[in-house]
């Protein structure tokens, strides 16, 4: 009996040889027609029928890979983020929003600065209508900055004329006169601005896991709180002198910006979300593999505008599919953002915003005179207030966790809660006939309007994200806190009423 050839066992159509499958298999064929006995040749016939076949079989399987791969194309593209890069990313938009979004809420110190180190003229409903403004541009600005990041500007450059109109509303209040209620009321309200940083730069959600967006989205709401004690810091430890302390941070609000022309991506967040292989996150080693191995880098050109570019730090795309990069919530319909605009879930979100808005406005232009009647008149009780407001955030992830785990309408319940109970106890009063005074309790009050304040945000962002999506994000957010603002405005009689010496009686209603 001749030797033969052993035919080796069946490969993937990727590791075989063209000519194998074809011209060896024959050459092969013609040696046991010539020496080989009948049940050689049946063997070899069997052993070639089961390589053709398990070749097929690769084959098939090769091409269902492919055309998953390309189905998978044409549906969406989706970028993908190293953690690196996401969290470099990730670190200066928290320093970013801390540093700009929410210093209009840092009133009470500038307020407190003004009138006993200052000795501004000033009166109380002109103090509450400088207020007024700044906090109707902090939610009145953000349609715009929604506009401009989800259409012509983009991420970047949205972000930065954010940055820079709240750099020259804090130079301007650090050399408008002390009794001017014009130039001050125009300063605070560029200063509003600021808040355009915080839209702009939540839907980096949109770079982490479904289950993590939640706390990703409260954190950015917490850091939000953590700026309205940038003015305290700056009267109470830079300098009283506005001009030195405010001046000398719109300078810092520049070089930001400047940090955030090199890391912020060109276009949108929307599609970044990191992926996990085998239930582990995917590290930048892996991805780098990943990246060199796929034929990506076609899509990543055509894709390069609008995730980022070649200045950004995004660092390559991958196809697969996304449903959040589409804006299709629930109810959506996919019909773009007029339709999501329309659906009873938005209008009622933002019918809980705007009623809930004006109280929380309401507490923070009043707390001051308030906490002054009630005998702080060395304000010693009212510089507690930036400190609670900015601890909120020490809590931001917690909260988070709470409306990923059990659902947003828990956290927004909490929201309200918290945000009510505020109120109660500022309308207790100081004392009760010979009883000790009661402004201690005044503390446990501005923890929980800290508290309430970033839960009603922190949930209305998650309830944009988690709904509705991230493509059209910022114009969704835009349109509930600009009509939110328009709500807030009432605000302003009901601080002329408590100035009037009724402030039980509106804390109450």
């Amino acid at each position: 009996m001749t030797s033969h050839q052993q035919i080796p066992p069946a490969a993937a159509v990727d590791d075989v040889p063209q000519e194998y499958t074809t011209d060896s298999n024959a050459n092969h064929y013609d040696d046991q027609q010539h020496g080989g006995s009948y049940n050689d040749e049946k063997s070899i016939d069997a052993n070639a029928l089961k390589f053709h076949n398990d070749t097929e079989e690769g084959v098939a399987h090769t091409a269902a890979s492919t055309t998953t791969r390309i189905n998978t194309t044409t549906a969406t593209t989706e970028t993908v983020i190293s953690r690196t890069i996401r969290n470099i990313t990730f670190a200066f938009i928290l320093v970013t929003i801390s540093l700009s979004s929410g210093l209009v809420y840092g009133w009470p110190a500038l307020r407190r600065n003004l009138l006993l180190f200052e000795n501004s003229t000033l009166t109380e409903p002109q103090l509450g209508l400088i207020f007024t403004i700044g906090s109707w541009s902090t939610l009145g600005s953000r349609l715009l900055f929604g506009i401009l990041r989800d259409g012509p500007f983009g991420t970047r450059l949205a972000t930065l004329f954010s940055l820079m109109a709240v750099s020259v509303g804090c130079a301007g209040m650090a050399f408008s006169p002390k009794d001017h209620v014009t130039l001050l009321a125009i300063s605070y309200f560029l200063v509003g601005f600021g808040s355009g940083t915080q839209l702009c730069l939540q839907p980096v959600a949109g770079w982490f896991e479904d289950e993590s967006q939640g706390v990703v989205l409260a954190t950015t709401s917490g850091a939000f709180q953590v700026s309205g004690l940038v003015f305290w810091v700056l009267v109470e430890f830079v300098s009283r002198d506005r001009r030195v302390s405010l001046g000398g941070f719109a300078v810092v609000l520049c070089l930001v910006a400047m940090v955030g022309w090199r890391v912020l991506p060109v276009g949108q967040f929307v599609g970044g979300a990191m992926k996990k292989s085998g239930g582990h996150d995917i590290d930048d080693e892996e991805e780098e593999r990943r990246i060199n191995h796929d034929d990506n880098d076609n899509h990543s050109d055509n894709n390069e505008d609008r995730n980022g570019g070649e200045n950004g730090l995004l660092v390559a795309t991958q196809q697969a599919p996304h449903d959040n990069e589409s804006g299709v919530g629930v109810g959506g319909g996919g019909g773009g953002v007029l339709s999501l605009m329309k659906t009873l879930e938005y209008i009622l979100l933002l019918f809980w915003l705007s009623l809930l808005l004006i109280p929380l406005q309401y507490y923070v232009a009043t707390i001051g005179f308030q906490l002054e009647r009630k005998g702080d008149d060395n304000g010693r009780y009212i510089a507690f207030f930036p400190i609670m407001y900015a601890s909120a955030a020490i809590f931001a992830p917690m909260f988070g966790k709470i409306a990923d785990k059990f659902g947003l309408g828990i956290g927004q319940g909490l929201a309200n809660t918290l945000s009510i109970l505020s109120l109660v106890i500022l309308s207790v009063p100081a004392k009760d006939e010979d009883k000790p005074a009661l402004l201690p309790l005044q503390v446990l009050g501005m923890a929980c309007y800290g508290l309430g304040r970033m839960s009603v945000f922190g949930t209305f962002f998650s309830n944009l994200g988690k709904r509705f999506g991230y493509r059209y994000y910022g114009t969704l957010a835009g349109v509930g806190l600009i009509v939110s603002a328009v709500s807030s405005l009432f605000q302003y009689p009901l601080i002329a009423w408590a100035a009037a010496g009724n402030e039980r009686w509106v804390n109450l209603g």
